[in-house]
């Protein structure tokens, strides 16, 4: 058991679709499930209150404000209730503004970006991220890829510690064979889920393997248009549009391959239930991210962004041989176990522990 100690998870703004609420709640659920005393703190709202399982507190209700020294006040007077090794967890470059204003004393502060360092330094905001993050005691990025970016940016406190998932697999069950002829494609019908490079590449790929089926199941803006592609490509009779799944683990075990054709990924979580579940998958090496989840040849294959005859010929491989997909099928179960619950909090603690030698 871990030694207990206070978190605080200091975000921007609580409530509004920009907040990462989600990404927040997860992070906190799992150090409290580790048996820290987790409480939420947003320096401002921001829309709808969320219904967290941990406290939370708003330190103004209002959207702007001046000065801002209550604000710090009230942030220092928080963080002086810790109890000893109480650790800071930043989310937001403005909270951490405001963090880093306040009287931490006593206390460890971890920083966390979960935007890829290459997406980052394109941004407005970037020169504010290398200045208050360079003030924590970790900052932490989603891969090592993006952790050696930010350190070759200035940023010396630079470490990695992924995000968490689990694929809700039965651990010690044997996967279900993969002998279904169906591809599995994204559940977001989004541009940026690259499913039109997905019906390109199956148009080449149906012609010679006409028994198989390209599936999806779920909704977003770009499928009417994606319904007219797969028709203009002549391939309609073998792409199957489903609603969204009520059972994901049943939609992934009638697949055989599942295909990830994003041209981005910040974690790639189709990619890891996938792997949970024994599937191999082709993937667009778009991201650092799915080049730290996926070792290509390993657990699964990685093709060149934007290839699609290249990706086509990934599938028509898995396809046509049914020992190469229970190889990576296999090999994907043993290396998802990495991004565990456990694992990932077990990674935290040892942080925690580091942090206050």
């Amino acid at each position: 058991m871990s030694e207990q100690r206070d978190i605080f998870l200091v975000c921007d703004a609580i409530g509004g679709p920009d907040d990462g609420r989600r990404d927040l709640h997860r992070l906190g659920e799992l150090l409290a499930s580790s048996g820290h005393r987790v409480r939420l703190i947003a320096v401002r709202a921001g829309g709808d209150r969320p219904e967290p399982a941990f406290e939370t507190t708003v330190l103004t209700a209002r959207l702007r404000f001046r000065g801002g020294g209550r604000v710090i006040s009230r942030l220092g007077e928080i963080f002086r209730s810790a109890r000893p090794g109480g650790v800071v967890i930043v989310t937001h470059p403005a909270a951490m503004e405001w963090v880093g204003r306040a009287d931490t004393a006593g206390l460890k502060v971890v920083g966390v970006h979960r935007v890829p360092h290459a997406v980052a330094e394109t941004k407005p905001g970037y020169a504010q991220v290398l200045r208050d993050f360079a003030r924590a005691d970790r900052f932490l990025a989603l891969t090592r890829e993006d952790a050696d970016g930010w350190a070759r940016a200035g940023l010396s406190n630079a470490d990695v510690i992924p995000d968490w998932f689990d694929t809700g697999a039965p651990e010690q069950a044997e996967p279900a064979p993969a002998t279904g002829q169906v591809v599995l494609g994204p559940s977001v019908l989004t541009h940026d889920k690259g499913v039109d490079m997905l019906l390109e590449s199956w148009a080449v790929v149906a012609r010679r393997q006409p028994s198989w089926r390209l599936r999806f199941h779920g909704t977003g803006p770009e499928e009417p248009r994606l319904r007219r592609m797969a028709a203009e490509l002549g391939v309609d009779d073998s792409v199957e549009f489903h609603p969204a799944a009520q059972d994901p683990e049943t939609t992934l075990s009638e697949a055989s391959i599942v295909a990830l054709p994003s041209r981005e990924e910040v974690f790639p979580e189709a990619l890891l239930a996938a792997m949970g579940h024994g599937l191999p998958v082709v993937a667009f090496d778009c991201s650092p991210a799915v080049r730290e989840v996926l070792t290509g040849e390993v657990d699964g294959l990685l093709v060149d962004p934007g290839h699609t005859e290249q990706f086509a010929l990934a599938l028509e491989l898995l396809m046509t041989d049914e020992g190469l997909r229970d190889k990576l099928g296999r090999g994907a179960r043993e290396s998802v176990r990495r991004f565990s619950s456990e694992n990932i909090s077990a990674r935290w603690n040892r942080l925690f522990t580091l942090l206050f030698r």
